[in-house]
């Protein structure tokens, strides 16, 4: 008698658990939604629907163009499906954590955290193995001046290059993802245009080392501004290069130049 009753506590023991599991996946399905309408809409490169899946204090950090660049800089492009293997809810916030499969068949570990808006649950951050929407890459320190030298001699003498040949893929292909996302070849090449029209050849500048005219500073988190000039026979090569650090090296994100 007594091992019946054991046996039937264990079953409505066992029943409660599984009950409890149930509760928790259904309470949770609603934040689930959210994050594959959200992965979905990024599959389909609809980013502005995408944002739309986001908290406001998200978009107060992040904009529609940096959530942009964030995933095309990142294996999570190439999203497939997902795998929600954990999750909590707790006072009007949640969690989902698990991995993301891409195209290609390689799985990426994510963790979203949501929290609810008007009713709905929305992405409040999202994390990928140390990288992730609420905090930037992290860059180490401003680099030495001889890596800055290098930097600014490295991207005019590109741009030189490509201006000789007019053919704008190479240095296109190595300025940052942000940069991409806001011009094209053709852009580029008509901004620039004017150097190759008056035959002003900037690819002298390779070995020479530029006068800073500004101390190289920081801009935000992680870009840097420099600022200075070569010394080209009479003439002055002036410049002010933009640089963000992205996947963990110095990328140029914008340049600016003027010959006197």
């Amino acid at each position: 008698m007594k091992k019946k009753i054991s046996i039937i506590f264990g079953i409505i023991i066992l029943a409660f658990i599984i009950g409890v599991v149930v509760y928790v996946v259904n309470m949770t399905s609603d934040i689930q939604d959210t994050a594959n309408s959200f992965f979905n809409a990024i599959k389909k490169n609809d980013f502005e629907k995408a944002y739309e899946y986001t908290s406001s204090e998200f978009k107060a950090n992040t904009s529609l163009k940096q959530l942009e660049t964030f995933f095309r800089q990142t294996s999570l492009i190439n999203y497939n499906e997902a795998v929600w293997n954990k999750r909590t809810l707790e006072d009007g916030s949640g969690e989902l954590g698990g991995v993301i499969r891409a195209i290609d068949g390689g799985e990426i570990p994510v963790t979203l955290k949501f929290v609810k808006e008007d009713g709905k649950w929305k992405i409040i951050s999202l994390r990928k193995e140390g990288y992730g929407f609420s905090t930037a890459e992290v860059v180490k320190g401003m680099p030495s001046n001889e890596e800055l030298s290098a930097m600014a001699s490295k991207s005019i003498y590109e741009l030189g290059k490509a201006l000789n040949s007019k053919n704008f893929s190479d240095f296109y292909s190595n300025i940052s993802l942000l940069w991409q996302s806001q011009t094209s070849k053709e852009k580029l090449f008509s901004v620039f245009k004017t150097f190759s029209d008056n035959k002003i050849d900037l690819t002298v500048v390779k070995d020479m080392k530029p006068v800073f005219i500004e101390k190289p500073a920081f801009v935000d988190q992680r870009s840097i501004l420099l600022k200075g000039y070569y010394s080209v026979n009479d003439k002055r090569y002036y410049f002010d290069l933009l640089y963000i650090y992205e996947n963990k090296k110095w990328m140029l994100l914008g340049a600016g130049l003027k010959v006197q």
